[in-house]
């Protein structure tokens, strides 16, 4: 069975507004809620065939932060949220 890790970095900003630091998002409210969603295939091989590919299953991922900076993390069904500051790995 492999691996499934999910990173969500802390945010040093969190509750100014990004700074100079990060250009792409300078002047942004960092605690205004956000959404960001990505499909994710599950995907199987089969031994012995070349060309073997085959998706199994496609599932969205989806992570939210709410307006005090938890962030939730769920995917098939699974969700967990982490408080702003929380050094706990779920």
């Amino acid at each position: 069975m492999g691996s499934d890790d999910v990173y969500t970095a802390p945010n040093p900003e969190w509750p100014n507004k990004y700074t100079a630091a990060y250009p792409r998002l300078q002047g942004k409210e960092t605690n205004v809620p956000s959404e960001l969603k990505w499909p994710i295939f599950w995907k199987y091989w089969v031994p012995g065939l070349a060309s073997s590919e085959v998706t199994a299953q496609r599932v969205e991922h989806k992570s939210t932060m709410d307006r005090d900076g938890n962030v939730t993390t769920s995917k098939a069904g699974a969700s967990v949220t982490i408080a702003v500051g929380a050094a706990t790995v779920a």
